[in-house]
C-alpha cells in the first residue's frame, strides 16, 4: 500500500517539526507579548514628556527584539544544517514503505516540495532576523535625528510643542523612516556593492517621495492621514500635526517610500550581484537605471493626477452648469450628499423647464445620472467637503502611479540588468 504523504510543516519530518514549532512556543512562552501600546492617542506632549515617553518605549521593545531575534536566527541555522539529513530520511522512508519502484517514484517527487519548504522558511527566519535588527536601528537613529532637530528649532525659535503625533505606533513609523533614510546614506560609502545597490534605492525612494509630496501637500494636506481616511482638518490621524509644506512633505515622502524601496533594492542587488553570469553590474550602472526609473515615475504620477485633478474638475463645473448654480465657499464647504439635498427643489424647476419637451427633458436627466455617478465615485468618504475630491483623488492618482510605474520598473530593472550582465558587460 502506498505511503501516504505527510502534511508539509516547517521541515519534512518529525525532528525538524518539532524544533520549529518548540522555538515558536519558546518566543510565546518565555519572552511573553510584546509591549503593550499603550492608548494615548488624546494625550498631549510637550517636547520633553514626548521624548522621555519614547525612550522608555524605545528600550522596551529593543529588549524584546533583542530577545527574540537569536531564536530566529538559530531555528533559521538548524532548518538549513538538518534539511539534507530530514530530505535523505524521507527518501528512505518512502522508498523501504512503497510497494514497487513506481508508488516510490511518486513519493520521492514530493521531495522537491520539501526542499523549498526548507530553502522558504529559512529565509523568512533570516529576513525576519534581519528586519527586526534593522528595524531597532533606524528607529534608534530616526529617533535621535528627530529630538535633535527639534531641540535645534527650540534653541532658536524659544519653547513649542512638539508636532509629532501622540500615538507612539505612529511615532515609531516616522523615526524608522528618517531612521534608515539616513542609514542606507551612510551604507552608500560602504565598499560593498550588495549593500551600496539596496542602499541606493532607498535614498532615491525617499527624494523621489519628498519631491512627490512637494505637490500633494500643496494640494490637499488633510489627505495625510495615516490609511488615507478623512478626519476633518484637526490633525489627529496624521504623523506630524502640521501642514508646514518643509516638514510634512520630508516625513510623509520618507515613510510612503521605505517599505517599496528596500524591496526594490533587493530584487536590484540580487540581479546585479548573484553569480549566475560571468559579469556583475557595476555600482554606478544600477545608480543610473534606478535614478531614470524614479524620474519616470515621478514624471508619470504627476501628469496622471494632472489628468485626473482636470477630469474631475471639468465634471464638477458641468454639474454646476446644467443645474444652474454657481459654485461658492458654501457649496464647495458642503458634503455631497447636502448639496444634492439643498439644490434639489432648483433641479426640479430645472425639469420642470424641459417638461415641454420629452426628449430634452430624457437628455438632462441622462446627463444629470451620469454626472452624478461620476462624482460620486470620486467621493472616497461621504463626510468630505466638496472642495476636498479634486485635491484628494489627484494625490490618489499621483501616489498609485508613482507605485505602479516603481513596481514596474523595479522588474525592468531587474530584467535589463540580467540581458546586461550576459551580453554587454
Amino acid at each position: 500500500m502506498q505511503v501516504s504523504i505527510p502534511i508539509p510543516g516547517y521541515a519534512a519530518n518529525d525532528c525538524l517539526y518539532r524544533f520549529a514549532n518548540w522555538g515558536d512556543e519558546k518566543i510565546k512562552k518565555n519572552l511573553g507579548d510584546a509591549p503593550a501600546k499603550p492608548n494615548d492617542a488624546n494625550e498631549k506632549y510637550n517636547h520633553g514628556s514626548i521624548f522621555k515617553a519614547d525612550i522608555k518605549h524605545y528600550i522596551n521593545t529593543s529588549f524584546y527584539r533583542l530577545k527574540e531575534t537569536p531564536i530566529s536566527l538559530v531555528q533559521s541555522i538548524t532548518n538549513i544544517v538538518a534539511s539534507p539529513f530530514a530530505v535523505i530520511g524521507e527518501l528512505s522512508l518512502y522508498c523501504k514503505k512503497s510497494i514497487n519502484a513506481s508508488s516510490c517514484l511518486k513519493n520521492i517527487c514530493c521531495v522537491p516540495y520539501h526542499i523549498i519548504d526548507h530553502t522558504f522558511c529559512s529565509i523568512l527566519y533570516v529576513g525576519k532576523a534581519v528586519n527586526e535588527i534593522v528595524s531597532a536601528a533606524s528607529i534608534g537613529v530616526g529617533f535621535l535625528t528627530w529630538h535633535g532637530g527639534e531641540r535645534l528649532v527650540r534653541a532658536i525659535k524659544g519653547p513649542a510643542d512638539t508636532v509629532l503625533s501622540d500615538r507612539h505606533e505612529i511615532r515609531d513609523i516616522v523615526y524608522r523612516s528618517i531612521g534608515i533614510t539616513i542609514l542606507a546614506a551612510a551604507a552608500v560609502f560602504i565598499p560593498v556593492p550588495p549593500i551600496q545597490m539596496i542602499a541606493l534605492p532607498i535614498i532615491l525612494g525617499s527624494i523621489y517621495g519628498i519631491l512627490n509630496n512637494q505637490f500633494t501637500v500643496r494640494e490637499c494636506p488633510e489627505y495625510y492621514t495615516m490609511g488615507h481616511y478623512y478626519d476633518g482638518t484637526d490633525l489627529k490621524g496624521h504623523a506630524i500635526k502640521t501642514n508646514n509644506v518643509i516638514i510634512k512633505p520630508i516625513v510623509t515622502g520618507c515613510y510612503a517610500s521605505t517599505t517599496v524601496a528596500k524591496l526594490a533594492g533587493v530584487i536590484v542587488a540580487a540581479a546585479g550581484r548573484l553569480p549566475y553570469t560571468a559579469a556583475a553590474l557595476p555600482v554606478p550602472y544600477a545608480a543610473m537605471m534606478i535614478g531614470g526609473i524614479s524620474l519616470v515615475s515621478l514624471v508619470a504620477a504627476h501628469i496622471c493626477s494632472k489628468l485626473k485633478k482636470k477630469s474631475i474638475q471639468t465634471q464638477l463645473d458641468e454639474y454646476a452648469a446644467l443645474t444652474g448654480m454657481q459654485w461658492s465657499d458654501n457649496y464647495r464647504d458642503m458634503k455631497w450628499s447636502d448639496l444634492i439635498e439643498a439644490r434639489q427643489k432648483d433641479i426640479e424647476a430645472r425639469r420642470e423647464e424641459f417638461a415641454s419637451d420629452i426628449h430634452l427633458l430624457e437628455k438632462f436627466n441622462n446627463t444629470l445620472q451620469d454626472l452624478t455617478k461620476s462624482i460620486e465615485s470620486n467621493i472616497l468618504n461621504s463626510d468630505m467637503p466638496i472642495k476636498h475630491i479634486v485635491g484628494w483623488q489627484a494625490n490618489n492618482t499621483r501616489n498609485s502611479t508613482g507605485y505602479l510605474f516603481a513596481g514596474g520598473g523595479t522588474l525592468a530593472i531587474a530584467i535589463s540588468t540580467v540581458f546586461l550582465r550576459i551580453f554587454a558587460l
